[in-house]
């Protein structure tokens, strides 16, 4: 499992690489992509497409996270840390099956390469989304005058307090 985890790292820094992360912004890519990959490895024995959607969801929410603190692009932190979760296996074995003719065995590992890369597109979109709708909320409610949050009042209603004059 620590191998596992180690290579996601890994994988995530050369295609960090690949794709010009700045190297400031690299070791955080990685240990996002490490974490993500730890979760669906946690959550593979339970079914393997829900452990694709959590560790897709987390790399996506440890990528709008780093994001606001970085002060960077989202994509920085989210396209390479997820290419270790990306079905290659089932991608060429579909290839491989189509190209020797053996059309049912294409269907099946293309069905799997679908369900897999679902299961990832459905993880940042459920991220991604809750994130468009906290910032609308609270730009409307900025707009609107009303604070982000209600106001913590000092006490409870029932305890007023009498004036002692």
């Amino acid at each position: 499992m620590f191998i596992g985890i180690l290579s996601a790292a890994v994988v995530t820094v050369a295609f960090s690489v690949i794709f010009q992360v700045n190297k400031g912004h690299m070791p955080f890519a990685a240990l996002n992509g490490a974490v993500g990959y730890a979760i669906y490895l946690l959550l593979l024995p339970v079914n393997i497409y829900a452990g694709i959607l959590a560790g897709s969801a987390a790399i996506a929410l440890g990528g709008e996270l780093l994001a606001r603190w970085r002060k960077a692009p989202a994509t920085l932190f989210l396209v390479a840390p997820l290419i270790s979760l990306v079905p290659g296996g089932d991608i060429y074995q579909s290839l491989l099956m189509l190209l020797t003719n053996n059309l049912s065995q294409t269907a099946h590992y293309l069905y799997l390469t679908l369900m897999k890369s679902g299961s990832i597109a459905l993880g940042i979109i459920f991220v991604s989304s809750a994130f468009v709708l906290v910032r609308n909320l609270h730009a409307r409610r900025r707009l609107s005058g009303q604070p982000a949050s209600p106001p913590i009042p000092s006490r409870a209603p029932h305890m007023k307090t009498k004036n002692k004059s």
